[in-house]
């Protein structure tokens, strides 16, 4: 009996089908592999975006509520003090004073710069975040530009980065125009919602003492406890 082999014709398709088949299943791996690195990327940015903030709440939670006196030729109002507080803050940016550990800086007071830059395509914005920080020798350099170094990039976003500012009673501010007062928290947010607000409560000024209190000794320590 005389075996009857394959045709040319058969050949070429079976060809043509293994060659469907691999291009399918090449397909479905590039898509799978494309996929695994978004989510690789996304939670590396995450990791990084998680990172930053909280690096921006201990900055803000070392803030010191410093006051200096106001220019005589000062335009705003002030306090009965004339003075005005070292805090300024707007939707993009917010500048205020506080104080380095001595690792891994050197320890001392300083005024930080944090603030959003806009970029990327008008379909695809891209918004970073920027930290600038200077020893701060003078209160009264307080307000000047930095000049000299460049900015630290904290991380980037498409989803623009807002600050906003919170009053004694709650009210929450775009911006902070007042300088007799500290706002009680500031808080980052995301114009999207991609990512949870960062909400931080500023240091309070210690409340002066009265007069008649006696601070020749120092408050017994809570708890019963001893300091040496």
């Amino acid at each position: 009996m005389n075996r009857r082999g394959f045709t040319l014709a058969e050949l070429l398709i079976a060809l043509v089908l293994t060659a469907l088949a691999m291009g399918v299943v090449a397909e479905g791996v590039r898509r799978s592999l494309d996929f695994q690195a978004r989510i690789e990327t996304a939670q590396i940015d995450r990791v990084s975006r998680n990172a930053a903030l909280g690096a921006l709440r201990t900055r803000l939670e070392r803030l010191v509520p410093l006051t200096e006196e106001a220019g005589a030729d000062a335009d705003s109002v002030t306090t009965e003090n004339e003075e005005t507080i070292l805090f300024s803050g707007t939707a993009s940016g917010v500048r205020f004073a506080a104080t380095d550990p001595a690792y891994p800086s050197t320890p001392g007071l300083y005024a930080y710069d944090i603030f959003v830059e806009a970029g990327g395509e008008d379909d695809a914005p891209v918004f970073t975040v920027l930290l600038h920080r200077r020893a701060l020798y003078d209160l009264a350099e307080f307000n000047q530009t930095p000049e000299g170094s460049e900015p630290l990039t904290l991380f980037q976003s498409a989803d623009e980065p807002r600050f906003s500012y919170a009053s004694g009673d709650g009210v929450w501010l775009s911006a902070w125009s007042r300088e007799d007062v500290f706002p009680s928290h500031v808080r980052l947010e995301f114009a999207e919602g991609g990512a949870a607000p960062l909400v931080v409560a500023l240091p309070r000024a210690a409340e002066p003492l009265e007069e008649d209190e006696d601070t020749s000794a120092p408050a017994a320590p809570p708890n019963g406890s001893v300091t040496q």
